[in-house]
This record gives C-alpha cells, sequence and structure tokens, in this order.
C-alpha cells in the first residue's frame, strides 16, 4: 500500500495515511465542493491559456520570437542575448 512507502516522521502516522488514502471520509458534502474546486480550475486554465494566445499574438506582431511550451511562454526582444537585462 501506498502508506508503507512513508518515510521520516510520517512513519509513524501509517495508520492515519492509511485512512486518508482509502477516502472514506468522502461525503457528498466533499465530493459537491471538490467538484467546483475543479471546475474552478479548468475555468483559470481556459483564461491562462487564452491570455497566453493573446501574448504571444502581441510578441509576434512585435516581431519578438514567441514559444510557448506547455504554460511557460519564452519570449525575448530582437538581438537579446540573454546575457543580463536586454543583452548587457
Amino acid at each position: 500500500m501506498l502508506a508503507q512507502l512513508a518515510c521520516g516522521t510520517m512513519r509513524g502516522k501509517i495508520a492515519r495515511l492509511e485512512e486518508a488514502l482509502d477516502c472514506s471520509f468522502l461525503t457528498e458534502e466533499h465530493a459537491a465542493v471538490l467538484s467546483m474546486m475543479l471546475s474552478l480550475i479548468d475555468c483559470c486554465t481556459a483564461q491562462i491559456n487564452e491570455l497566453t494566445a493573446k501574448i504571444c499574438a502581441a510578441a509576434a506582431s512585435a516581431g519578438w520570437p514567441c514559444i510557448r511550451t506547455g504554460s511557460v511562454i519564452i519570449s525575448a526582444t530582437p538581438g537579446w542575448t540573454g546575457a543580463g537585462p536586454r543583452g548587457t
């Protein structure tokens, strides 16, 4: 079981870890709150993706390279070498 992999001070809490991991405490109310939280995360993710697209479009219109790797945008002004602020 996953709780058996506990290290350090958590070794003394294996019984509590097993209880937490079996999800027997999860009620309908907990499930409803978790569902709302996941919906909120999905909404925030969609907004982040929309904003990221706008940032990349603005960078591209200014002639700046814009590379999107997952949720990270890598963009630099033309001629920027990465050595210090703005190539200095």
